[in-house]
């Protein structure tokens, strides 16, 4: 299954402007969540793990190092802060890009559904 970072490079959307692209991926969606829901909501769904995955990596990592005798608890408690920021974020954004390169590659069926419907209704009101 080849995984597509962006609208641009899925092949039934590749000639079509953002406008278009957007417009076909939000129907072609509206249909992948009533017959595979799960799949639609893929980004969510992995994001939330990887917001508690980054949060605690973040916690526990750089903190380790400031193990000293000489820290300040002040500073240990705001490091501490930072970083679980930092990591929730960076767990949030490596989770909604994988669901979303996922559900990109298994929309593709539904965007041909779509797109024949919308040249369907335009050969038919012709």
């Amino acid at each position: 299954m080849p995984l597509y970072l962006t609208t641009s490079r899925i092949p039934e959307l590749a000639e079509l402007t953002l406008t278009q692209r957007r417009q076909l991926l939000s129907a072609a969606l509206r249909v992948m969540k009533t017959k595979r829901p799960v799949v639609a909501s893929l980004p969510l769904l992995l994001a939330i793990p990887g917001v508690i995955v980054g949060m605690h990596v973040g916690a526990h990592s750089v903190p380790r190092f400031l193990d000293s005798p000489s820290t300040i608890e002040a500073l240990t408690s705001v490091v501490w802060m930072v970083t679980s920021y930092i990591g929730s974020t960076l767990g949030f954004l490596i989770g909604w890009f994988l669901g979303q390169t996922i559900t990109f590659a298994t929309a593709r069926p539904y965007l041909r559904e779509v797109i024949d419907r919308a040249i369907a209704n335009m050969s038919s009101s012709s």
